[in-house]
């Protein structure tokens, strides 16, 4: 806010700087956020602009006696680094020679194992909006409701002031759970956004367990997700509108404003169906142009694509999800294509083994020799034409091996048990007040303790030892009377008898359950005199 829409400048320059920046948050930010911000400069006047801008990350930061180094030609913090991240340090030293040519100055704070902050300040020239460039009305959406779900509090702060700024009343939650908690005595919103990568259970989970509850039937709902994330139609159909990430704000109020006017979207405002034909490719490459292009590439011939930047999220990636092709830079940090590949197919029979081609700049004898020595299966050099990998794709036959993933997931039974069983439950009113309050906060501590060791027993892949957890659940849960919890504890017990690993989607039914009963049980508590939180 208080940023001029328009200024006159060096579009190309200021777009280098920013690219450079972020581009060098990105690698050295293994987890956490990158958050670019602009903001108007305290001197600014009415001849000319000045805007901050500041890129921050969570990244490894710099030690305090390294600092020196950072706007030297081919030099890097770190030799080490060099060899994990790649690069020759010439873009900060660029980026530096083009914000002084522009009048300003670019600073830098940092804290190794903590992140960094470069900031630099640019002058501009004022200029007149277009006159073609009609003003956003943000009166349709004043004194509208939205709840927004979001793990990450950056995207939450940013979201609400989008909304904020628009008029429209939000409330946050950081999680399906604490959402399903508080939104039972709350009156349904106008409208919701949920973020596809929640804690417990995905965006598109937490988006059919809201349509199912009273007055949120109409209520649309809008999914942020990946680009690169494939979503199926049947977890598609609870959205009004998928939107990717990062969301622009003109997008974010030209879709909400559609929504709640009644208006129906067009299919540029949906992110599309895989096609039913494609494969489900891992692109595994550390250069972002790299991957951008290869991604328009794959997306644009059917398929559906999966991206991370070296050989060992490679090897990650292929053990929790089922691809038909991995696409493999050879030279990658970290691990390397090679060493990834000789490592997935160790693997065995244990995981579904993919297809791996080659990706390389190197056309040598020695290189397809290693590739193929290391188990891949084909090799295409790069740049990537569009023709040479079709062709690549044709040539292969798809490995046998476990089942592909379902696309459109585990489809839990309806609830038809309620959430306590009036009969059941009664009895416990034959207690103590004392004695029930006891043993109610106990079996509320024993479930989430029960469905903790469960999730860890999936992890480990002992189907044998989630039958038994479930069972032990099922049992207690039916005794207190918690009938659909006890439910869905039968059919975790039933999947994994039959030696088959729980569905995610099952595993947050329990927990929807667990959040649900806990509700019903509190009032209880409470009667007989036990403040719970």
């Amino acid at each position: 806010p208080g940023c001029p829409e328009w200024v006159v400048g060096d579009v190309t320059r200021l777009r280098q700087i920013l690219v450079n920046l972020v581009g060098n948050a990105v690698k050295f930010t293994e987890r956490g956020h990158i958050l670019v911000q602009i903001s108007p400069d305290r001197e600014n006047s009415g001849e000319r602009h000045i805007i901050n801008f500041s890129v921050s990350d969570t990244g490894i930061g710099i030690p305090a006696d390294r600092m020196h180094r950072l706007f030297r030609s081919f030099s890097q913090v770190d030799a080490s680094t060099t060899r994990q991240h790649g690069g020759t340090g010439l873009g900060l030293v660029i980026s530096n020679a083009i914000v002084e040519m522009m009048g300003g100055t670019m600073s830098v704070t940092s804290e190794a194992g903590v992140g960094s902050v470069f900031s630099f300040s640019v002058g501009f020239a004022p200029i007149a909006n277009p006159v073609d460039v009609a003003a956003r009305s943000v009166t349709s959406l004043a004194g509208r409701t939205a709840l927004i779900v979001d793990d990450n509090e950056e995207n939450r702060r940013i979201l609400i002031a989008q909304l904020d700024r628009w008029g429209i009343q939000t409330t946050s939650m950081s999680s399906p759970m604490e959402a399903l908690q508080h939104i039972r005595d709350l009156p349904a919103p106008d409208i919701a956004i949920l973020d596809m990568k929640l804690p417990g259970m995905d965006g598109a989970t937490l988006a059919r367990t809201l349509k199912v509850l009273p007055g949120w039937q109409d209520v649309p709902l809008i999914l942020l997700t990946s680009l690169s994330k494939a979503i199926g139609p049947e977890r598609r159909a609870a959205f009004a509108a998928i939107m990717s990430k990062p969301v622009r704000s003109s997008e974010l109020h030209r879709i909400i404003s559609k929504l709640l006017s009644g208006q129906s979207l067009h299919s540029g405002d949906q992110v599309p169906a895989p096609a039913s034909s494609g494969l489900r490719v891992l692109l595994a490459e550390d250069n972002l142009v790299n991957q951008t292009v290869g991604q328009l590439m794959l997306t644009r011939a059917g398929h559906r694509v999966d991206i991370v930047g070296n050989g060992l999220e490679a090897v990650e990636a292929v053990q929790t999800s089922n691809y038909d092709v991995v696409l493999m830079d050879i030279h990658m940090p970290v691990m390397d294509g090679l060493q990834a590949t000789k490592v997935i197919r160790a693997f065995g029979s244990s995981i579904h083994q993919p297809n791996i081609v080659a990706l390389t700049a190197s056309v040598t004898a020695e290189d397809r020799r290693a590739s193929l020595e290391s188990g891949m299966d084909a090799y295409l050099s790069k740049p990537i034409r569009a023709e040479n990998l079709t062709s690549t794709f044709n040539s292969l036959t798809i490995r046998e091996g476990a089942d592909p993933l379902v696309e459109q997931a585990f489809v839990p039974q309806q609830q038809s048990e309620p959430i306590l069983d009036p009969e059941q439950f009664g009895y416990l009113q034959d207690l103590e007040d004392s004695d029930r309050v006891n043993l109610l906060t106990r079996w509320l501590a024993h479930t989430s303790g029960h469905l903790a060791a469960v999730r860890a027993e999936v992890e480990k892949g002992d189907a044998a030892a989630v039958a038994f957890l479930a069972h032990r659940l099922r049992g207690s849960s039916a005794t207190m009377g918690a009938a659909a919890l006890a439910a869905v504890c039968a059919q975790v017990e039933e999947v994994s008898k039959e030696g088959t690993l729980v569905p995610e989607e099952l595993l947050a039914q329990v927990e929807i359950q667990i959040v649900l009963v806990t509700a019903e049980v509190q009032p209880h508590l409470i009667a007989a005199g036990e403040n719970t939180t």
